[in-house]
């Protein structure tokens, strides 16, 4: 197929056409096909529409679903193949990534109990991945695979639990984020993120742990 022919006749058809055409596309890419290709479009714009149907029922079923096993595609590893991802394992993070994003449209809308719940369950899967459990496979697997935006997600996590939880439970929560981010040397800046959003009697709760547990925070 001659691109620029293609392209030149593309540029005839109808605002219709296209979308149908890419709709087509859509459905015989693979996961990261689509990522490369649309990921660019969606960006913040995505925010601005509201999060799709029963977003903690949809958690639930791939909460259950990855637990199941569903999404483990292991093969034998070898000093050729050591390097590749199933499909599977890139469907797995793509489909975590969709649900952190309307989750974090619930939390933007005010709806915090249910973004708090769709987001625990989350996180309950991102640390079984990196404890070993059986979720996805890969060479090494872990959360260093994953692409989100994660301090996008949990600044709206923790929105929704200083909105939600009492203090014991918000600095609870505060706390296993940044323990998270201080294990990346700080990278994801989530401190700051706390001290905006705590109250002064919670901050120096989890200014004491922080210094207790000898975190690495910035921000």
């Amino acid at each position: 197929m001659n691109e620029d022919v293609l392209f030149k006749i593309l540029s005839k058809k109808k605002k219709a056409d296209l979308l149908m055409l890419l709709n087509s596309a859509w459905h015989v890419m693979g996961t990261n096909q689509r990522g490369e290709v649309f990921s660019a479009v969606v960006g913040e714009e995505q925010y601005d529409f509201p999060a799709a149907g029963d977003t903690v029922a949809a958690v639930k079923e791939f909460y259950d679903q990855s637990l199941a096993g569903d999404y483990y595609a292991p093969f034998d590893v070898n000093s050729k193949n050591f390097m590749d991802v199933p499909e599977e394992t890139d469907a797995w993070f793509a489909h975590l990534d969709t649900l952190f994003i309307e989750c974090t449209k619930l939390s933007r809308q005010g709806e915090y109990s249910a973004a708090l719940e769709g987001f625990d369950m989350l996180y309950e899967l991102t640390d079984a991945v990196d404890s070993g459990e059986s979720i996805i496979f890969a060479d090494e697997a872990g959360m260093w695979m994953f692409g989100g935006d994660e301090k996008t997600y949990y600044t709206a996590y923790l929105k929704a639990a200083a909105s939600e939880l009492d203090d014991d439970e918000f600095v609870e929560k505060a706390l296993g984020v940044l323990q998270v981010d201080s294990i990346k040397s700080g990278m994801l800046k989530l401190y700051g993120v706390v001290k905006k959003l705590a109250t002064s009697g919670q901050m120096e709760m989890i200014d004491a742990e922080v210094e207790s547990r000898k975190l690495k925070v910035a921000g």
